[in-house]
């Protein structure tokens, strides 16, 4: 009975080194610089965002502060711009739809004109079939 209980010790001990190891390095990948500058700073690509992490002296901070103005106008420049190409969006749209409803109505005025001139050609082939028989 011993010598069946080792390999299952051996295969418990081989999981939880595995598991340690893994434990033990996920967090050093987790937490990796992310490429900062020489102020402890980064932009954030995904949100363009540039941010510091780590507290730099006063003579960094003036540079970081006019950087960071420069980056908050820009923002703004480019939020503007977004703002702009979707309220164009927006009238393009509505000028399309407007089209399209005018286009709508002109179809059914052409329908209602059409349906018209049948029931007047009939009225009138009508009459003149009764003139015939009158004759």
């Amino acid at each position: 009975m011993k010598a069946h209980n080792k390999p299952h010790s051996f295969w418990s001990l081989t999981a939880l080194f595995i598991a340690l190891c893994g434990l033990c390095f996920s967090g050093s990948a987790l937490a990796h610089p992310g490429g900062l500058d020489k102020k402890g700073c980064h932009t954030n690509h995904k949100t363009s965002d540039y941010h510091c992490h780590q507290k730099a002296d006063k003579k960094t901070d003036k540079k970081t502060d006019k950087e960071s103005d420069h980056k908050s106008k820009k923002d703004k420049r480019a939020k503007k711009k977004n703002e702009n190409d979707d309220k164009e969006d927006q009238e393009k749209k509505d000028k399309l739809d407007k089209q399209q409803k005018k286009s709508s109505k002109d179809k059914d005025k052409k329908k209602e004109k059409s349906s018209k001139d049948k029931d007047k050609k009939k009225e009138k082939s009508s009459k003149d079939k009764d003139k015939k028989d009158e004759k």
